[in-house]
Order: structure tokens, then C-alpha cells, then sequence
């Protein structure tokens, strides 16, 4: 991704999606459920790291909102 805006583009169509993955072994299976959260993209760009940042401190769906997109 080149810049935060084709971050939040490429993440806006995942918030909608759910995975669930089914992982077994002799006979015992494990379900995995995937969801994405508006706060999860704070994440994964990693704005956590910038901590010099105060506009950043507040709840991470509203920084998300906040976001150009």
C-alpha cells in the first residue's frame, strides 16, 4: 500500500466479511471465526506505533471514521 488512503480503501470492503475455518485432526476440529472491526485497521496500518501522535489517542472506530477514504 502506498499511502493511508489506499489502506482504509482496501480494508472498507472487508467490514462486512466473516471467515470461519474448520481445522480437524483425528477426529477433534477446531472452528476459527474471522471478523473485521473498523478498530482493527488501526492495527494493521500500524498507527499504534506513532505515539507523538495525539489525534490517535482516542477510540479506534472513531479514528478509523476520521480517516480519509
Amino acid at each position: 500500500m502506498r499511502n493511508i488512503v489506499d489502506c482504509v480503501n482496501a480494508f472498507l470492503p472487508l467490514l462486512n466479511t466473516e471467515y470461519e475455518l474448520v481445522l480437524g485432526r483425528k477426529g477433534v476440529a477446531v472452528t476459527l471465526h474471522l471478523t473485521f472491526d473498523k478498530k482493527d485497521c488501526f492495527h494493521l496500518m500500524g498507527l499504534q506505533y506513532l505515539i507523538d501522535r495525539p489525534e490517535l489517542k482516542k477510540d479506534r472506530r472513531k479514528v478509523f471514521d476520521d480517516l480519509p477514504h
